[in-house]
């Protein structure tokens, strides 16, 4: 595995596929950044989309009881979920879905969990849970990681290096509340897994 990148050198890395301003915003056409990173996730994807599903495969080997999802969309990232059982608590439905991440932008990867509120099937709240992750997922969590390191020999990103603040718009999140997260994974995290 190689040494975690520093957060200079990630931000580097994201540098060409985000802008600080949003000039682009109400234009027909998106911006060189947003161009250069759909081509280069369509690149990524291509090259290592097989390789993504070596990960899964070899969850679903090791834990076949686990309901999984390949839920990779257009976030710079693979993306699989590991779905918990729901379980009431207070009148609601509660369910617990861990999601391991790996960039396509730099060679780290990480693993956060969703809390996922439902009253008769209808969700009414979701909040995305990192380190320290809660008791019940912390079995599918390692699992995960150990699929992704194995496959792809990639470290996991430390919380505090995820959560550096960057000079960056990613989506509809403005500099001052983007962070390196949302850059490398996903900038709606608590969204991604339905």
């Amino acid at each position: 595995m190689e040494p975690t990148l520093s957060a200079e050198q990630l931000v580097e890395a994201i540098r060409p596929y985000y802008r600080a301003d949003r000039d682009y915003e109400m234009q027909e056409d998106a911006s060189p950044e947003d161009h250069r990173l759909n081509h280069f996730w369509h690149e990524v994807h291509e090259r290592d989309g097989a390789r993504w599903d070596v990960v899964i495969d070899a969850i679903e080997r090791e834990h076949p009881e686990y309901r999984l999802g390949h839920i990779t969309n257009s976030d710079p990232c693979f993306k699989v979920s590991v779905y918990d059982e729901m379980f009431e608590s207070a009148g609601r439905e509660v369910e617990f879905v861990t999601v391991g991440c790996m960039s396509m932008i730099a060679p780290v990867y990480t693993v956060y969990c969703v809390r996922w509120l439902s009253i008769k099937g209808v969700h009414i709240f979701s909040e995305a849970l990192y380190e320290p992750l809660p008791p019940r997922v912390r079995r599918p969590t390692e699992v995960i990681a150990r699929a992704i390191e194995a496959e792809f020999k990639v470290t996991r990103l430390p919380r505090e290096l995820a959560e550096t603040f960057i000079p960056f718009n990613v989506r509809d999140r403005d500099v001052g509340e983007t962070n390196l997260f949302h850059a490398l994974f996903t900038p709606d995290p608590a969204r991604c897994v339905f």
